[in-house]
């Protein structure tokens, strides 16, 4: 009964990493107020060395409509570092999905530039982000934890129900 628990535990463990659902949105204005910026992430949680996608999406100041036409570039930092940078780029439906595969964990910037409207140039507005790369829960450590909860529910048990031999 114990070893079903824990093997229980342990499925339902790993199929909470494994769900591969999308971040719920994260809603960002630029730094002069021109635009809001939506990113969602998926998979969450964020592992390093597993591909990361970042939708990112150009909203109308206060409005849940996008904006089209948007001159943009895209970096990420850690530790006040930058890691990955896409240049000057143009969408034309507002929205666009990045692939990125973070090598590390820890805290890392995301920052989204707007350079444009509408082909109009704009001075430079930013929105940025702070997400948490967390590591994998090993699957070692669930069972090493597993193992140690059984032993110690056995010898709680074995203490305070004491076994007789002599039953009559």
């Amino acid at each position: 009964m114990i070893f079903a628990m824990l093997v229980l535990t342990v499925d339902d463990l790993v199929f909470a990493q494994e769900t591969g659902d999308v971040d719920k949105p994260m809603i960002a204005s630029t730094d002069k107020g021109l635009l809001d910026v939506e990113l969602s992430l998926s998979p969450v949680p964020l592992e390093p060395d597993r591909e990361t996608k970042l939708h990112i999406r150009f909203l109308q100041k206060d409005k849940d409509e996008v904006q089209q036409h948007i001159d943009y570039r895209i970096f990420i930092e850690k530790d006040g570092s930058e890691v990955f940078r896409i240049p000057n780029t143009h969408t034309n439906p507002g929205e666009v999905t990045i692939p990125y595969t973070f090598t590390s964990t820890g805290n890392f910037l995301i920052g989204v530039e707007v350079g444009g409207i509408h082909f109009q140039p704009i001075p430079k507005e930013t929105a940025t982000f702070s997400v948490v790369v967390i590591p994998e829960f090993p699957i070692g450590a669930v069972i090493a934890m597993g193992g140690a909860i059984a032993t110690v529910l056995l010898f709680t048990r074995r203490r305070l129900i004491p076994m007789h031999s002599n039953v009559k």
